[in-house]
């Protein structure tokens, strides 16, 4: 199982009253125990104690945590799946938020990125199931060459099983990371990357309906690649058609 997509680094804004009394709380632990939370904040909203423990060496760390699993969870601060004793999460989302916002950005980026590198070293038989959480990882930690890879195949991923938002999410994300990065992107077909990418985008736009962004899109692409060109055109069919079926229909 994965941790379903819920690594999301987003920074909400929490009742100043609110996020004092969680501070408190957790400035109130041993320093081990502040650390090792934050740690499991990097890895997402709920993490296996697999992945958390693989951690430790990656970062330099010789300590078993089992004993301080179980404190934290004393303390209410993340509770265990029932149904996978491998398996945490917060307990309060508002603590995960302000337990993650103490980490300085510099040692985020630096915690993102081990944990992408103990999930790809320890998971290769079941990779399939971190590649949302591998693309959000490699996008906080700015490596860039991989969360454009991993954005791709999670938004592949999310595009079988009908769930378009989620996949176009991923598709725009690595537009706008090749917008604003192009230089730190390792493709000599970079263009190329980023028109299948937009295809992709265009495409999902016209099935949720958004057929006017659509042909916005499909009318920046310009590029004499062949395979690229016929996917335009069959695209652009697509687009006259249901402009077709909706004149029909008025």
């Amino acid at each position: 199982t994965s941790t379903k997509g819920k690594t999301s680094s987003h920074e909400f804004d929490i009742p100043t009253t609110l996020n004092s009394l969680i501070l408190s709380r957790i400035d109130a632990l041993e320093k081990d125990l502040r650390n090792l939370l934050q740690e499991a904040t990097i890895i997402g909203e709920d993490f296996f104690l697999k992945i958390l423990s693989l951690l430790q060496p990656k970062l330099g760390m010789n300590r078993h945590i089992n004993e301080s699993i179980n404190k934290l969870e004393v303390e209410n601060f993340i509770q265990q799946y029932l149904q996978d004793i491998d398996h945490y999460r917060f307990k309060h989302i508002l603590t995960r938020d302000v337990s993650y916002n103490t980490i300085l950005k510099a040692n985020k980026k630096l915690l993102h990125k081990a944990v992408a590198e103990v999930i790809e070293e320890n998971f290769e038989d079941s990779i399939d199931n971190f590649l949302h959480d591998l693309s959000i990882h490699y996008t906080e930690s700015k490596q860039y060459n991989k969360a454009v890879i991993y954005l791709e195949k999670a938004g592949d991923q999310f595009n079988k099983v009908f769930d378009r938002l989620n996949a176009l999410d991923c598709y725009n994300n690595i537009l706008t990371i090749i917008d604003k990065n192009p230089a730190l992107i390792n493709k000599s077909n970079l263009e190329s990357f980023k028109h299948r990418i937009l295809l992709k985008t265009i495409y999902l736009n016209q099935l949720i309906g958004e057929f006017s962004h659509s042909l916005k899109l499909l009318k920046t692409i310009k590029t004499s690649d062949e395979n690229i060109l016929s996917n335009y055109f069959y695209l652009l069919g697509n687009y006259n058609q249901e402009i077709k079926k909706l004149d029909e229909c008025l």
